[in-house]
């Protein structure tokens, strides 16, 4: 019925037999490794999960959102700034904590700066997601007045 082809990408190998269920693609390695091969590729819906530094999660997004089609969606995880600020205050007294699976880095500043472009809109659930956040981006069409802001 759809012609669809499903991506995913795992930096540990041991995690890519979960993948393997869904059929499609899988890619070991990280997201900058994987956006060369997609240059060309055209998506409807996306998750970004993985990096939690600013800098390349900024890449990602902005790679991804141009192969977005009208309507489609990106779900940004780790993008509840309060999270990250309690963290950050943790890992002074534990600096463990930014190795292990709690972190969520600075995420959230892709997030704000997400909230102000035009055409997008974007959405977030502050508590759910391990409580991290979630945020959805929806690509707006520029056609369509009624998502003029």
């Amino acid at each position: 019925m759809f012609n669809r082809t499903l991506y995913s990408l795992e930096k540990k190998k041991e995690l890519c037999q979960y993948a393997r269920k869904f059929g499609g693609k899988i890619f070991h390695g990280n997201s900058l490794d994987l956006i060369t091969k997609l240059k060309d590729k055209k998506m409807a819906l996306g998750l970004i999960d993985g990096n939690h530094n600013a800098k390349i999660v900024r890449r990602e997004i902005s790679f991804f959102l141009k192969r977005l089609s009208i309507g489609g969606i990106i779900f940004l995880h780790d993008t509840y700034r309060n999270a990250s600020l309690l963290l950050k205050d943790r890992a002074k007294a534990d600096p463990e904590i930014i190795n292990s699976k709690k972190w969520v880095g600075d995420t959230y500043t892709v997030r704000q700066r997400l909230e102000g472009m035009k055409d997008i809109q974007t959405f977030t659930w502050p508590y759910t997601a391990m409580n991290c956040g979630l945020t959805m981006v929806m690509k707006l069409d520029p056609d369509r007045s009624y998502y003029e802001k």
